[in-house]
């Protein structure tokens, strides 16, 4: 599983972007080390998927699915992060819990 998380501080000054919105510049602690946005991303399609808290259910399978097809994604010139509040220790548990759910779906053919 390769998509990473970060978490994500907002003041209370901040509004969110909406949908066709410019998403605003970060750098943020994640699983797969420090996030520069949108530096690291380059000149790819972004997709920032946003989810509420780590270990809820509908978001795993969401996050699943997602990192199942990370390599269409990838082919199609597109890079994913995942925002949440929490901190980057919950995500990294979160993401061992759902590489094992991929390598059990795996086995199961």
């Amino acid at each position: 599983m390769i998509v990473f998380c970060t978490t994500i501080s907002w003041s209370k000054g901040n509004k969110l972007p909406m949908i066709g919105e410019k998403a605003p510049s970060f750098k943020e602690n994640s699983t797969t080390g420090v996030l520069n946005f949108p530096k690291d991303f380059g000149n790819s399609w972004k997709i920032l998927f946003s989810h509420p808290l780590d270990f809820t259910p509908v978001c795993t399978s969401e996050l699943c699915e997602l990192a199942y097809q990370q390599k269409e994604f990838e082919s199609l010139g597109i890079k994913i992060a995942v925002i949440s509040i929490d901190e980057v220790e919950r995500h990294l548990l979160w993401k061992k819990s759902m590489e094992q759910i991929l390598q059990a779906i795996e086995r199961c053919g």
